[in-house]
């Protein structure tokens, strides 16, 4: 998938004009409930958007972009905007981003990865997730929460944040960090898939005793193998018919 900025102002976008500093200030809670709604909308629709987010990206823009594209069936280029802009068109979501109906920032939560995370959890958001991914991303949503709202704690070097600093060091730009993001949850997803058709085949094919698994037939595949092992059995046994 290529991922290239969209920088221009196009009937697609609508229009794009400068932020007023002026209007009311809205609630933690309100504002909060606003984008829960808007990330609902999103994962009960998520082909139909496409996703906005600031330039020179941060962990948190460049994750849950990444995250949303991985998603998507046939993602769109991504629109870097400047922070004093505004999109508003309705069929463009504004990631790590506050500025108008439009947006998700999740600074109540933590960060915007964060909230997108937690929405995904929730029976109403319409989209059907797998679990172990999931458990992947809250993982991710955890470093996020702390650390982009200046609470972290981790001191790990796999906090997304020192990712950004290195793949920024290597020379990489906006749209190159991102791709690497893109490719780290396909590929996770990817894994997934491969876990679950192991599992199918083994309730398929296999026979599980005390110690081992006994299978029919196996397909060449070492995901099948480290399934079995991973799940608590001693011996793997196959057997060609």
């Amino acid at each position: 998938m290529a991922i290239r900025s969209s920088r221009g102002v196009g009937s697609t976008l609508g229009k794009i004009s400068k932020n007023s500093k002026g209007g009311m200030n809205i609630s933690q809670n309100m504002k909060e409930e606003k984008e829960v709604q808007l990330a609902k909308k999103l994962f009960s629709n998520i082909n139909e958007y496409r996703i906005a987010t600031h330039r020179r990206l941060d962990a948190d823009a460049a994750f849950s972009t990444a995250l949303i594209l991985s998603l998507q069936k046939d993602p769109q280029p991504v629109i870097f905007i400047d922070s004093t802009d505004v999109i508003t068109s309705d069929n463009i979501i504004l990631l790590d981003l506050d500025l108008g109906e439009n947006s998700i920032k999740g600074d109540v939560i933590g960060s915007c990865f964060g909230l997108l995370v937690k929405v995904m959890n929730r029976p109403y958001s319409g989209f059907r997730h797998d679990p172990v991914f999931y458990n992947y991303l809250l993982t991710i949503a955890e470093h996020l929460n702390r650390s982009d709202s200046g609470k972290n704690d981790f001191h790990s070097y796999l906090d997304p944040h020192y990712l950004i600093r290195w793949w920024r060091l290597a020379g990489l730009n906006d749209e190159e960090i991102l791709r690497i993001i893109y490719l780290l949850f396909k590929g996770m997803q990817k894994s997934v898939e491969k876990e679950e058709e192991a599992q199918i085949y083994l309730k398929t094919y296999g026979r599980a005793e005390k110690y081992c698994m006994i299978v029919e037939n196996p397909p060449k595949d070492a995901k099948i193998q480290k399934f079995v092992f991973r799940n608590g059995k001693e011996a793997y046994i196959y057997y060609n018919t």
